[in-house]
């Protein structure tokens, strides 16, 4: 087994001591403002710039009362690594981090006011350089309510037209900055408080306000093959001082689930851990890939079972499908309205057919039988299925009955099917060439079974 981190983490000790630190002059090192800039994929709007706000003296709790009467207060204070927001799980960049925290916006006067934006909120550093609100994208076509799902939940923060005497606007609102910022504090520079210092909030990175998940999934690292079990584990940690929501979901393809749940949820405080296994049958021929989150964790190539002409193929639930007699044949007898008549190949082709037997020794109440068989050969040749009239029965003396099993789940322990698959292929075409295969519906979501014979089985 091999183990993997998928997501990143912000140490809990780095985030707490780095906040704190700043280079010997009291700057940050940048020395020009940054202008306003989108992200390339419509998430983020950044305004970074200087200020000379003065310092404030209100930690992130307190509520501050605006000239214009508003009542303002910060809760729910996170500094994290990602967030998730509608259908989109966004990770902090290298060296960043987020801050997430829920603002309320009361009108406390007697008026109508215009309460402010997010894009009026911004997070300052020591040295006065400033980091806009992230504009949240991703959301699904119609989504009315923009909320946040991780690391805590709520609607994000949309501030009204107007906010009517008594009313409240409130919801999360998030800003990327450094993983190094130094002294953080939240402004509004457009808001001035009743002292006429602009409306301010000192932002701790302590961590007790750290929520870090570190994510191993534990995968099979041995070669992947058709109808075995593959168990995947996940652990969960929160690296953090804080509580948090944690969510993320398995996904497979070429597989049935047969025990654990594809979605794991939790909430954990601080340096707790919350372990979950999912276990799956691989079922498909082609690829399987085993998904957590949006990173790929298993990805493999998966050959059928090869079988020499006469063996049997086992399926794991009980299932055994026999390809025996595979011949060439010029002709097939068959009679239609009483009148014994003898099909023909065109085209200078042949027919080859073979008998195919299905039996369910299971256990189960209801299994599918093969239903379809494709015949493979040398690249620049191709084969046909034949098809007989309407209504026509077959009166040969080695091609007696053709195979049709029925579509429908219906195969009790003990039941068989047999019967003759006849293709046309063309005249110099050999047993040595030929490859017959099989595909059978295992159940939900359609995943399917394969198998294939050959003169040889290899």
């Amino acid at each position: 087994m091999h183990r993997r981190t998928l997501l990143r983490s912000i140490g809990v000790a780095g985030v707490a001591s780095l906040a704190g630190c700043s280079s010997s002059d009291g700057s940050t090192g940048e020395t020009q403002p940054e202008p306003r800039t989108s992200g390339t994929d419509g998430t983020q709007s950044t305004t970074t710039e200087t200020s000379t706000t003065p310092t404030p003296t209100d930690d992130a709790g307190t509520t501050i009362t605006a000239r214009n009467d508003l009542r303002l207060t910060l809760s729910d204070f996170v500094v994290t690594d990602q967030i998730v927001y509608g259908d989109t799980r966004k990770r902090s960049g290298d060296g960043k981090q987020y801050f997430l925290t829920r603002l309320k916006v009361r009108n406390n006067g007697t008026e109508s006011v215009e309460p402010p934006a997010q894009t009026d909120f911004m997070v300052e550093d020591g040295s006065g350089i400033r980091y806009g609100a992230l504009e949240l994208g991703g959301f699904s076509y119609g989504s009315d309510e923009r909320s946040y799902e991780q690391p805590i939940s709520g609607a994000a923060y949309q501030a009204p037209r107007s906010l009517e005497p008594g009313k409240t606007a409130a919801g999360l609102i998030a800003f990327e900055a450094p993983a190094d910022i130094s002294d953080p504090t939240l402004v509004a520079p457009n808001l001035e408080g009743e002292d006429a210092d602009t409306v301010a909030w000192e932002l701790s990175t302590a961590s007790s306000h750290v929520v870090s998940f570190d994510t191993d999934v534990t995968a099979p690292d041995e070669d992947i093959v058709q109808h075995r079990q593959y168990t995947y584990e996940v652990t969960v940690t929160n690296a953090g001082g804080r509580a948090g929501k944690y969510e993320s979901t398995f996904s497979f393809s070429g597989a049935t689930v047969l025990s654990g749940s594809m979605t794991v949820s939790a909430t954990l405080d601080g340096g707790e851990s919350a372990t979950q296994t999912v276990t799956v049958r691989v079922v498909d021929d082609g690829s399987f890939r085993g998904d957590f989150g949006t990173e790929t964790i298993t990805e493999a190539t998966i050959e059928p079972p090869t079988n020499a002409f006469g063996d049997t193929w086992t399926t794991p639930g009980g299932l055994e499908v026999t390809v025996q007699n595979v011949q060439f044949t010029d002709g097939i007898r068959y009679r239609e309205d009483n009148e014994i008549h003898t099909a023909t190949p065109n085209g200078g082709r042949k027919f080859l057919v073979f008998e195919v037997i299905s039996q369910y020794t299971g256990t189960d109440d209801s299994v599918g039988f093969p239903e379809d068989f494709t015949v493979e050969l040398p690249s620049g040749t191709r084969s046909d299925t034949y098809d007989f009239p309407y209504g026509a029965e077959l009166d040969d003396g080695t091609v007696d009955s053709l195979y049709s099993p029925s579509t429908m789940y219906v195969y009790e322990p003990g039941s068989e099917e047999r019967g003759w698959v006849v293709f046309t292929v063309g005249k110099s075409v050999s047993l040595s060439d030929v490859t017959i295969a099989t595909t059978r519906a295992t159940g939900l979501g359609n995943p399917r079974d394969f198998a294939e014979w050959t003169t040889s089985g290899e």
